[in-house]
């Protein structure tokens, strides 16, 4: 039973390991969600926005169809002008904006539609590209979709052109140019100023720039806001000079209304302007605007000593006393039940998945409704859906009916939800089994009913992946991971291992830079021994492909690129280096090295000098010259790196940059995924409509590829490199550094496997064969000192006609003038020729491959210097869609055709360890990786076009050798799943396999079944021909993941990052999940393991050897032919959803059906009576969940999504009011094991928060009542040390003990200031003023750290005051004036009354009395600066005296105490007048004076008596400082009056003994004409009516009423609207058969009664009645207490005893106390008959059905015992039963192995998983303690090698032995006594040893006794000198 929490992201798709962006768009539910990252995160960025829904709901599901668009929706009413509307940022009133939210819902919903961005927002949304996403022209009509979740509902951001810029301009297209954008209109001419751009107000400077984040004058010269993303004006707060006014989209101040900024906080101003803070009370409902003045939703805090919770939609608070949930039982049994009760508990009748229920399972019910009108039994033929019968929550089971409403067409307009009551859904369900037997009958099939369950199951939030936390962020490529966790639910698929991100510079796990472990569907466990041994079995097998599948070791492979090396455990790395080590001795020589040349995929910038550390047995990949060459020349113009980044990056040392030490490695511009994946992946959604860039057709890749090389034509590029020729020319002559060059850059994607040329392919082509040639010697990089935009990079060559010189700029514009270029080609060289090789021309690249082919000539000078004017150099690219800059490549003339610059590898031996060397041998080889992600998929028939045919072919003819190709990177030969998850498995790249072995097998009828690449046969040529011509045949190792394996078992998992980091807000955490681990095909099975024992028979050294993660060897002896759970760490999401494996939420509990007698199932499935619903009882709220289960120890949700938590003993946990609802509690998990504690504060279990009413909450804050701050999150968890984020980004930070923190905090890194508000809200991007130390800071935007200034820096108008003197309160500077004429005050120093809080340091600082009050300074003018609330609501304010003896102290004093108006004082009576007015109460000041602050209206004060403190005058205007209940106000003056009448009819009695109250005749007394008629107690208790009140200018309100026949006029005090006298009795709270209401101060119809609550909300609760009274009605009243509150009720509602339903299950309990067991009726009442006491029923497990409650506050249950109905106290029962035996038992180990448990049994609070008793099987342990749980399980307290285990007692043999200690003589009763081994005669292992008469008046010594289910009591022994443990029946013993 989750809530929904959808959100909006960024969809990536892979591009190498990084990342390429584009926008997906999810629906984006509710507000108030917070994103959490640790606490040393520098700067804190959230990645997700959780938000609460809107229309969550109950359950395991959650429906979809209302998606709530605008996330940050302000409260869409005014507070005292009918006519105002709430201002958006737009400035648009609520009707044009609600219309605007419908058109811009409609727009975001075709978007969620199918999750991709395919810039489909209306033109209306269409906000300006965002600069950094994009390099493109874009017309309007391709409609931007801004890659920001807040512009999904940016239609509050919107301005409406009629109150703005009148002429809206149409059909134009935005432009970027020099890194802005540009408006463009039709005619193309940029627009300038402000303009109405499709109805978006926007402003362009006078360049045409838009501006964005910038301020710009507005249509009436005001100041206009334009936003960060969009550039549209919207509405803004404004602070100058600490001065703050809200601004709308036009520029004008806003009044009396509400403001939503550019990040979604709500704020108010009132009518003067000023912004509202405080709780606040607008149109009668009440809001909090925190210090800073945000508008809080889902916030809880206490005011006045009451919680008050604050929704999370519009923020509208009320008290939490009330109960939300709908209370009452619903009877589950019908007329249905018995015949759709299953027909047996077990596998049979139930579909399972290792006997666990999943929504997909169907059992056999009992009977079938036979064409939907006759019950028959049922066969094993007629299995139904169990969704179609039961269902595991309310939500689910209506959006069951309203499903097949629609499959029906029965649908009459009804929507079920929730809310409906549970008897309307169950007969709703009932009708739809009878329409499905009905088609089922028609249709003679369930093949229908199949599809429309299955298509009904992946609509459901639960059972779907909306709620897996989808997420494409970091690595989650298929949208997020899952971990498997141990478990004691399914103890197969656990581990020992799964060591998590062991990756090579985390070797030991003590990093502070953690790997990603997590990257691809299921996730090898590579820190299993046993796995690590099945690694190299699979290493051994590719590298010896060819001997092993055909005998011919011509075909195997030489070496092996590892993939994802940063994703897995680096032993393997060491496996393979001792590998090739022993087999091929590569660390003995050069020559034996470079004949096995491995390459790592490692992108870290850490690896290098771990590969150097390890030996460099492969490779490592230099990142630094591929993001120097990406970002310096294939970047757009404006976005490149400076050309000497080349040179910067060109080598690798160790230890860093300066070291001596060259590290052997290789580098690629571009790879099959880097760099391609992404961009392919973009055009896909962009131009085609793909689904996604994962999921799309031949049809749409085609349309890309077709778009991406007609981009690559392009001279502006949309897509595709610039200067992929520059980078080639750089790489390929590059010293000391592998060049791998990528199949996708020398040929196309989009036709045969090598057939259609890529434009790139002529230069490249000529670079690879005269690297042969030239490329030799030194290296000299240099950038022109006046030009720097010009690189020259040299090989001096080894010989003359040696050597290459290369010219590159990055700069189109390049214009040398009369510069020349110098190519130093070097001495050796000079006076030599020199022809270009590559030369860069107007309209592409010149390629000369021989000195024939040009006659081109430039000579050296006598220095062999080449030098270049701009005749040869200048900038390139307007028409040149190759060069962007300038690029020529220049070589000897003269060099032979076949000559060879490389270098031969020496033999010598090698000694110090590494395996690679970086020297001129290694330099001279090239990789070539032959494939390409999108290659086409050939037509695999025709033998020809298959790949390894045609790399066969090639290699024969020469064209990879005459490149000089010395390793082929193959492609990944491996069979693809065709899952189609991610971009692997649509395109069968080779890389998401199932089996690993399976290179391309024939099928079992010897027919050919090639993959994308051919068969075994075909990829043995391959590699033989490659071979032929001297090239290594490289293997594709990819050992970190399996794909689509075909078994299915049930694990527990937990949703975590790449990282393993749980998910923040996961609904999946340890909960059980069916996963697909079982399998690896055919060939797995065959060769998985198979040649790991001729391994350790050749190589032993290689199993002895401890690896480094572990500690331990590889562990050969287990081999893997099938993969299983156990060896994984996890899998990526699967999308059946985090409920999908069905439980019964009451008790947390999965259903399961393995065994018949063990089996967990609905009550309803078993025939049994079933209830559901919430009811009370005299202890407390309890749950019975949709199956009939009680609420035990789990978390619960009610119909309103609101969630609880029952305890132990089944009742709800909430705090009395006034009490912190703070409860530390150890939480089980779903999965059996205890919720691990956050940290080592948490040790005694997490946090949670409950308000009174029980209700607990999530993802929000919560203000205790200590004044603390807390936040909790999607599960209700409190968080620690850590930031989070709320829906409009603000942060806040979490210290290590929960609080919020405030004020100037040292944090972050550096361990700088942050700064944090009053309401928690981190400052950053401001400049803050201090008044405290006079200093000023400087907060930066991103990180929050801060700079402090002494003065204020330059052209500051914009900042925020604070004051770091105190952490309490808000800021405040404003006059105001003591007021002490009706109330008296303490001043306070350091903090307020009873306030205790922290300086700088931590330090305490507390509060001081100092001995003066305001009575002392009545009058006295003050300055406020701080205002503070405290935990009981008062609020206070920190004032400076301008003068007397106080002057320049800081003190706190109660605001009452202050008003900002000066005045003359007063101290007289007055009331608030009946006139036809209703005027505003005012704090602080009068009405539009500042500090002003509407608190009410005088209308519900009418006749209030109050007294006039003081009085101003305010522009000619009377205003009146009036106190009542506490609390002064200013009200116009004419709003009081006194001497005035009011007409009333209202019932009373004459209450009074007094003398002094006359009865007066005319008129009140001292009014003209009273007269003396009587005296008021002569008619004592009489029932009067009044009808008129005259309120007198004394205070005295007289009423008028008829005594003795005479209307008179009577003092109101002498009147009474109760009779009341004290009582004292004890009564119950009883509407069983009404419902009454609760009132407080008065009864109903009383002055100031006001309704708290219904009776129905307390039922059964045992109440103190002090008072009681009849009203002058009639109607009898009693005043109780109840939750600490006294309340007025009928009495008709009380009872003094009470009769309930129970449903509940307990042990009779007499350990304690001893209790009578009574008959026929409770005991005390009539007919009651005793049978016994509970000693003989002590630890019976029973069924309780009633209790009665009775006069006295005894309770009685009603129970059966021994098949009768018996009464017992209810202190007789306990939830859980415990039992202190001797006994000694062996552990006999189920199928199903138990687990054993420290601290508690399993399930209950504390208990801790340890170990499973399979590992101690037969041995025989002591008990000494027995446990009964609340489900009635019993366990053992046993001892297992000397520590004490909770252990199930069905883990043991029947035969427990209780422990005795005697001497006995063996006498036998008759010949059949036997004596027993093993167990005692009946039982099972019992096997007969002799006859007892064998050991005839033998004495032995009695160790144990056991009682059989027969009674018979059998003694265990040992014969004299015998260790064997003997069984004889105790009655053939003699003491």
């Amino acid at each position: 039973m989750r809530q929904q929490e959808v959100v909006t992201r960024k969809k990536l798709y892979k591009s190498g390991k990084s990342w390429v962006a584009a926008a997906t768009a999810f629906a984006v539910m509710g507000v108030s969600a917070v994103t959490t990252v640790s606490a040393d995160t520098q700067t804190p960025v959230g990645t997700t926005q959780s938000q609460q829904a809107l229309t969550g709901q109950t359950g395991q599901d959650k429906p979809t169809t209302k998606e709530v668009i605008d996330k940050k929706e302000p409260v869409p009413e005014s507070t005292t002008n009918n006519d105002s509307k709430s201002v958006h940022a737009s400035g648009k009133d609520i009707d044009q904006q609600n219309e605007l939210n419908k058109n811009t819902q409609a727009a975001v919903n075709k978007n969620t539609a199918t999750e991709n961005n395919k810039k489909t927002q209306d033109q209306n949304t269409a906000a300006t590209p965002d600069t950094k996403d994009s390099n493109k022209a874009v017309s309007d009509d391709q409609k931007i979709t801004v890659q920001d979740d807040r512009n999904i509902a940016s239609s509050k951001n919107f301005v409406d052109n009629k109150d703005t810029v009148s002429t809206v301009i149409t059909g134009g297209r935005y432009e970027q140019q020099d890194g802005h954008f540009v408006y463009l209109d039709q005619s193309g001419k940029k627009v300038i100023g402000l303009q109405n751009i499709n109805g978006n107000v926007q402003y362009f400077d006078e360049n045409g720039a838009q501006v964005k984040g910038d301020f710009r004058p507005g249509k009436e010269k005001n100041k206009v806001y334009f936003d960060k993303n969009t550039g549209n004006a919207i509405a803004y707060i404004s602070n100058v000079d600490g001065v703050i006014n809200g601004v709308d989209a036009t520029g004008k101040q806003i009044k009396d209304n509400f403001l939503t900024d550019e990040k979604g906080n709500t704020y108010y101003f009132d009518s003067q302007g000023n912004m509202l803070k405080g709780l606040q009370t607008l149109d009668g409902k009440q809001y909090y605007f925190d210090e800073e003045g945000l508008l809080k939703k889902n916030y809880a805090a206490t005011f006045n000593n009451q919680v008050i919770y604050f929704d999370s939609v519009t923020g509208i608070g009320k008290t939490a006393l009330e109960y939300q949930f709908s209370q009452g039982l619903t009877d589950q049994k019908s007329d249905f039940t018995a015949h759709n009760a299953a027909n047996s508990y077990d596998a049979k009748s139930f579909d399972n998945i290792q006997g666990f229920l999943t929504a997909d399972s169907w059992y056999q019910p009992k009977d079938i409704l036979k064409g939907g009108k006759t019950w028959v039994a049922s066969t094993e033929n007629d299995k139904r859906p169990l969704l179609m019968t039961w269902w595991p929550d309310k939500q689910t089971q209506a959006n069951y009916i309203n499903y097949m409403a629609k499959t029906f067409a029965t649908n009459d307009g009804i929507q079920y939800d929730a809310t409906t009551n549970q008897s309307t859904l169950n007969l709703a369900t009932q009708n739809i089994q009878v329409l499905i037997e009905q088609r089922i009958a028609q249709a003679n099939s369930i093949q229908w009913l199949k599809n429309e369950m299955s298509n009904f199951i992946k609509e459901q939030f639960n059972w779907s992946k909306k709620s897996e936390n989808i997420d494409y962020g970091g690595l989650q490529f298929q949208g997020g991971f899952l971990k498997y966790n141990n478990t004691p639910l399914a103890s197969d698929t656990n581990s020992a291992f799964r060591l998590l991100n062991r990756v090579l510079f985390n070797r030991d796990g003590n990093s502070n830079v953690k790997g990603s472990e997590f990257l691809l569907a299921n996730d090898v466990d590579n820190s299993n021994p046993v796995v690590q041994a099945e690694q190299l079995n699979w290493l051994h097998y590719l590298m010896n492909f060819g001997t092993i599948t055909a005998n011919d070791p011509d075909a195997n492979f030489d070496s092996i690129r590892v993939d994802a090396v940063d994703n897995v455990d680096a032993d393997l790395l060491d496996i393979a280096r001792d590998y090739f080590n022993a087999v091929y001795k590569v660390n003995q020589s050069d020559v034996n090295a470079n004949k096995h040349i491995s390459i790592l995929e490692d992108w870290s910038g850490l690896d290098p000098n771990e590969v150097v550390k390890n030996g460099n047995p492969q490779l490592t990949l230099n990142t630094g010259v591929q993001n120097s060459l990406l970002n310096a020349l294939t970047k757009g113009p404006n976005n490149r790196w400076g050309i000497d980044s080349l040179i910067d990056k060109s080598t690798m040392r160790y230890p860093d940059k300066d070291g001596k030490i060259l590290i052997p490695n290789y580098s690629f511009v571009r790879a099959h995924d880097s760099e391609v994946q992404g961009i392919i992946g973009k055009i896909l959604t962009d131009h085609t409509s793909a689904e996604s860039g994962n999921k799309f057709t031949k049809d749409q890749l085609k349309q890309a590829l077709d778009y991406y090389y007609a981009d690559q034509d392009k001279t502006v590029k949309e897509y595709s490199h610039y200067n992929m020729a520059s980078a080639y020319a750089a790489l390929l002559t590059n010293k000391n550094t592998i060049p791998r060059v990528y199949y996708g850059d020398m040929y196309k994607d989009n036709d045969s496997y090598m057939t259609s040329k890529t434009n790139e392919f002529d230069s490249i082509d000529a670079l690879l064969k005269a690297r042969i040639k030239y490329v030799s010697g030194s290296q000299e990089m240099g950038v022109d000192t006046k030009h720097q935009d010009v690189l020259t990079s040299v090989r001096s060559g080894n010989s003359r006609t040696e050597g290459i010189g290369v010219i590159i700029s990055n700069n189109p514009n390049l214009n040398l003038g009369s510069d020349k270029i110098t190519l130093s080609m070097g001495v050796n060289h000079a006076n030599q020729m020199y022809r270009p090789l590559l030369l860069a021309t107007d309209n592409g690249i010149d390629v000369y491959n021989t000195d024939s082919s040009t006659i081109i000539r430039e000579t050296t000078d006598g220095n062999g210097n080449l030098q270049f004017s701009s005749n040869y150099i200048k900038g390139y690219g307007i028409n040149n869609s190759k060069v962007s800059g300038y690029l020529a490549v220049w070589v000897p003339v003269g060099a032979d055709d076949k000559q060879d610059a490389r270098v031969a590898t020496s033999q010598n031996k090698t000694t110090d360890g590494s395996v690679f060397h970086a020297n001129d041998a290694l330099d001279t080889n090239v990789i070539y990786e032959g494939f390409s992600n999108f290659q086409q998929t050939p037509n695999l028939v025709d033998k020809d076009q298959r790949t390894n045919v045609i790399i066969a072919k090639e290699a024969k003819d020469g064209t990879f050798s005459n490149w000089g190709i010395t390793s082929f990177q193959m492609p990944p030969q491996y069979r693809s799943s065709h899952d189609g998850t991610f971009v692997d498995s649509t395109i069968d790249n080779g890389y998401a396999f199932t089996d690993r072995y399976d290179l391309g097998f024939n099928n079992d009828d010897g027919t050919e079944n090639p993959t994308k690449y051919g068969t075994v046969e075909d990829l043995r040529n391959a590699i033989k021909a490659l071979h032929s011509k001297s090239i290594q045949a490289m293997a594709d190792w990819v050992p970190d993941q399996i794909y689509n394996l075909s078994g299915q078992q049930v694990t527990s998992v937990t949703r975590v990052n790449e990282k393993g980091e749980t998910w923040p807000n996961a609904d999946i955490e340890n909960v059980l999940y069916v996963v697909d681990t079982v399998g690896g095909g055919k060939y797995q099975a065959e060769y998985g393991g198979k040649y790991l024992g001729e391994l350790q028979q050749k190589y032993p050294d290689l199993f002895t050897k401890p690896q480094i993660t572990t500690g331990v060897p590889m562990d050969a002896n287990t081999r893997i032919k099938e993969w299983s759970a156990k060896y994984f760490n996890g899998t990526n999401i699967l999308g059946r959803g985090a409920y999908y494996v069905l439980k019964d939420w009451a008790s947390n509990q999965y259903f399961n059906v393995n065994k018949a007698d063990e089996a967990f199932l609905p009550l309803q499935l078993m025939n049994q009576d079933a209830k559901t619903g919430f009811v009370i009882d005299a202890v407390g709220v309890k749950y019975y969940s949709i199956s009939g289960y009680q609420a035990k120890n789990s978390f619960i949700q009610d119909d309103n999504h609101n969630w609880y938590y029952f305890d132990n003993n089944g009742y709800m946990v909430r705090p009395e009011n006034g009490k912190s609802g703070l409860v530390q509690m150890k939480v089980t998990n779903a999965d059996g094991t205890v919720r691990e504690s956050l940290d080592s504060s948490n040790k005694d279990g997490r946090y949670y928060y409950f308000m009174p009413n029980g209700m607990e909450i999530r993802n929000g804050f919560v203000k205790d009542i200590d004044g603390k701050s807390y936040y909790f999150n999607s599960v209700g968890e409190m968080l620690t040390n850590q930031y989070v984020f709320d829906a409009s980004g603000n942060a806040y930070h979490l210290n290590s003990d929960g609080t919020m923190s405030t004020g100037l905090v040292l944090a972050g890194y550096n361990n700088v200031y942050h700064y944090y508000g009053l309401n928690g809200v981190q400052v950053k991007g401001k400049v803050a003023y201090d008044k405290n130390t006079n200093k000023w800071y400087s907060f930066d935007a991103n990180s929050g750290d801060s700079q402090a200034f002494t003065d204020r820096p330059n052209n500051t108008q914009d900042f925020i005051t604070i004051d770091t003197s105190s952490t309490l309160g808000v800021n405040a500077d404003y006059t105001a004036y003591i007021t002490s004429s009706v109330r008296q005050d303490g001043l306070f120093a350091n903090a307020p009354y009873g306030v205790i809080t922290k300086d700088q340091t931590g330090n305490d600082i507390k509060w001081e009395f100092i001995n003066k009050d305001t009575k002392q300074y009545e009058g006295q003018q003050v300055q406020v600066t701080r205002q503070y609330t405290d935990s009981k609501g008062v609020s206070w304010n920190l004032i400076t005296f301008a003068g007397g003896d106080l002057q320049g102290q800081k003190l706190w004093v109660d605001s009452r105490a202050l008003t900002m108006t000066p005045f003359k004082t007063m101290n007289q009576i007055s009331f608030i007048s009946y006139a036809n007015r209703n005027d505003g109460l005012f704090l602080n000041a009068p009405y539009q004076v500042k500090g002003y602050q509407l608190a009410g209206m005088s209308n519900q004060y009418k006749g209030q008596q109050v007294t006039v403190a003081g009085v101003a005058n305010v522009s000619g205007k009377d205003w009146s400082l009036i106190i009542f209940n506490g609390t002064q106000y200013w009200i116009d003056s004419q709003a009081l009056n006194t001497n005035f009448t009011h007409d009333m009819n209202q019932k009373v009695f004459v209450n009074t003994t007094s003398n002094l109250d006359g009865l007066f005749l005319n008129a009140p007394y001292r009014q003209p004409g009273y007269k003396l008629a009587g005296l008021a107690k002569n008619y004592n208790n009489q029932t009067v009516t009044v009808s008129q009140q005259y309120f007198d200018d004394q205070g005295t309100v007289w009423s008028q009423v008829v005594l003795g026949g005479q209307t008179v006029w009577v003092d109101n005090h002498a009147l009474a609207q109760m009779q009341v006298r004290d009582t004292n009795q004890q009564l119950y709270v009883n509407s069983n058969g009404r419902n009454d209401g609760l009132f407080l101060n008065a009864p109903y119809r009383g002055q100031g009664s006001q309704l708290m609550g219904m009776t129905a909300d307390y039922n059964g609760q045992h109440v103190q009645v002090t008072k009681q009274g009849q009203d002058a009605y009639g109607a009898q009243w009693r005043l109780i207490t109840l939750n600490n509150q006294q309340v007025w009720v009928d009495s008709r509602a009380l009872s003094t005893t009470i009769m309930q339903a129970m449903n509940d299950d307990m042990y009779v309990n007499s350990n304690q106390r001893t209790d009578g067991l009574w008959l026929n009726a409770p005991y005390t009442m009539s007919g009651a008959k005793w049978a016994g006491d509970t000693r003989s029923a002590n630890g019976r497990y029973v069924h309780i059905s009633k209790a009665y409650s009775n006069e006295v506050g005894n309770t009685y249950y009603l129970t059966n015992l021994n098949g009768q109905s018996t009464w017992i106290d209810k202190r007789a029962f306990t939830a859980t039963f415990d039992q202190v035996v001797a006994l000694n038992a062996t552990i006999v180990a189920r199928q199903r192995p138990d687990g054993m448990f420290k601290t508690a049994p399993y399930g209950e609070a504390g208990a801790q998983f340890v170990d499973y008793v399979t590992n101690y099987n037969q041995q025989t342990v002591p008990v000494t303690k027995q446990h009964s749980d609340a489900q009635g399980n019993q366990w053992y307290l046993a001892t297992v090698n000397g520590t004490q285990y909770w252990i199930d007692q069905r883990s043991f043999s029947p035969v427990v032995t209780k422990v005795v200690d005697y001497q006995a003589k063996i006498v036998p009763r008759t010949t059949r006594d036997g004596v027993f081994s093993g167990a005692p005669y009946g039982e099972v292992n019992a096997k007969l040893v002799n006859m007892a008469t064998a050991y005839q008046n033998q004495v032995v010594h009695a160790t144990g006794e056991y009682t059989s289910a027969s009674g018979i009591t059998w003694s265990q022994f040992a014969l004299s000198g015998q260790e064997d443990k003997l069984w004889i029946d105790k009655r053939a013993l003699q003491a």
